[in-house]
């Protein structure tokens, strides 16, 4: 899980559908307007992907906050941290029914079981670092762990990042990972949305589909998987993935050399010795 959120993270990891002709354009939500894409806008097409798997598996891992990654994504750390260092703080014991005050104002109620779960409110929780407001939900199954987060917004400064509906379902006997997201984050200058997003880890395979928008490509873009990722290592050694713009496309294909090839409406846009190569949002949206 660290190494495939390193490479995400260090702008590494886009992958796509071996060439076979262009013009993909997606029919599964027409209440989104795609982006067309073009040899002008492709390198921030694929960095904005990429950037999205990122900001959607911080989610799980109430994280460490690294300077590698792209402003956007730092926010969803940071937002993570600030939940954990929140939780942390105030202790809420969710096997009893507990409302904290915070020092800014707003308060923290917990409401639950220690074996079932429960329900952790943030009212307009106000501490130094940020506030947070919404509702996160944890339903405990014996191994199986599902967290809900509704209309879940922190705050730090200038960084936002809200969770209009999203969910996690974790094993922890296989590891086992699953995400649903929609919401957007931000950091006062880049902003990333995320729509019917899905992602799943289990074991070295990573898959992942929904609607990506950052204020650097200004519009949406469908990303799917084709070919799930397999990445025993640093780098995937197989995988296709497909981002589908307005009459557009991009594919890339991963190989087994740890080479990447990019395709832009079928034709070959460009080659990668390795996972590194591939453009990222620090230098595709400064």
């Amino acid at each position: 899980m660290r190494q495939l959120k390193t490479i995400l993270f260090a702008g590494a990891v886009t992958f796509f559908l071996s060439a076979c002709g262009g013009g993909g354009s997606s029919d599964s939500d027409t209440s989104v307007e795609l982006v067309t894409i073009t040899e002008q806008n492709a390198d921030a097409v694929v960095a904005s992907a990429i950037g999205s798997i990122s900001s959607a598996v911080d989610i799980e891992d109430i994280p460490v906050l690294s300077t590698t990654t792209s402003s956007v994504a730092k926010s969803n750390s940071i937002m993570t941290k600030y939940a954990k260092t929140l939780s942390t703080g105030f202790s809420p014991d969710i096997a009893a029914t507990e409302t904290i005050a915070c020092s800014g104002g707003g308060s923290i109620t917990a409401d639950g079981d220690e074996i079932t779960g429960g329900t952790v409110t943030f009212n307009e929780c106000v501490e130094p670092d940020g506030t947070i407001d919404g509702t996160m939900i944890l339903t405990i199954d014996g191994s199986n762990y599902t967290a809900e987060f509704i209309n879940l917004k922190i705050q730090m400064h200038e960084i936002i990042v809200y969770y209009e509906n999203a969910s996690m379902h974790f094993n922890e006997n296989s590891t086992d990972l699953s995400l649903t997201i929609t919401g957007y984050s931000t950091d006062g200058i880049n902003r990333m949305d995320l729509k019917d997003y899905t992602a799943s880890i289990t074991g070295d395979n990573f898959s992942f589909n929904g609607f990506v928008k950052t204020n650097c490509i200004g519009a949406w873009v469908e990303v799917k998987t084709t070919q799930a990722l397999v990445m025993p290592g640093y780098c995937p050694i197989s995988g296709e993935i497909s981002i589908l713009g307005n009459g557009s496309d991009i594919e890339i294909v991963f190989n087994s050399d740890e080479s990447v090839d990019v395709y832009l409406n079928g034709q070959t846009y460009d080659n990668y010795s390795t996972c590194d190569e591939l453009p990222s949002l620090e230098e595709t949206c400064p």
